[in-house]
């Protein structure tokens, strides 16, 4: 299980930072999420692909709408499970695989935009 947790901060100038923290619904424009799994005696193969497209407006001060920010990003993992333990009412199951992140972040500021994008691949191990 894992969920994420976002904090910002906006810094302009002499301006003070303005710090925040939201909930994920508040910030979420779109969504798919998919996972399977498929078995065949001790292996398993599994996999999932996710899909979030999050932004918000920000607001400082009397300016409505003077800066905002999309974060467009997918996530992918497959993975290649055996079960080392089986009785029939209990299993253990040892895995490996991979998941890929890739994100991709823009904000626009009085109407300035800049943008960078991320990618990595991290390992999965486990039980």
């Amino acid at each position: 299980m894992w969920g994420p947790d976002f904090r910002t901060s906006l810094d302009i100038g002499r301006n003070p930072p303005v710090d925040g923290s939201t909930s994920i619904f508040n910030i979420l424009n779109s969504a798919f999420l998919i996972a399977g799994e498929a078995r065949n005696g001790r292996w398993a193969v599994g996999g999932e692909f996710n899909y979030l497209n999050l932004g918000d407006d920000v607001n400082i001060g009397p300016f409505n709408d003077i800066a905002n920010w999309v974060l467009d990003g997918t996530m992918t993992s497959l993975v290649l499970g055996y079960s080392v333990f089986d009785d029939g009412q209990s299993r253990v199951e040892a895995f490996g695989g991979l998941r890929h992140w890739d994100l991709d972040l823009s904000t626009t500021v009085a109407g300035f935009t800049a943008s960078t994008d991320e990618s990595w691949t991290d390992p999965l191990i486990g039980a």
